[in-house]
């Protein structure tokens, strides 16, 4: 899968991170190549869970970059999804 971004200013000034390290650059395509992922594979009802789906970059230095989602719900979707049972463990694909 190749995510392409065109943005009408840097990438940097909406994330509030330095992305002239080339590490934090790689990391910050690859967990925003997740975020899409985790977005189209999660279960589809009101589409509350795949807007919720959201990035974390605040500790890209240390090479952390978290994918996930505060819907309470969120978790019972990956693992337990009666409703939806071909979306089960979507954040793994």
């Amino acid at each position: 899968m190749k995510v392409s971004l065109k943005l009408s200013q840097p990438l940097e000034k909406f994330m509030k991170i330095d992305l002239s390290d080339p590490i934090s650059k790689a990391m910050t395509q690859i967990t925003l190549t997740v975020q899409n992922a985790a977005k189209t594979n999660a279960p589809y009802d009101t589409g509350t869970l795949r807007r919720s789906i959201t990035s974390d970059f605040s500790q890209i230095r240390q090479g952390i970059a978290i994918v996930g989602s505060q819907v309470p719900y969120a978790k019972m979707r990956h693992y337990v999804n009666f409703k939806n049972p071909h979306t089960l463990f979507y954040l793994e694909r």
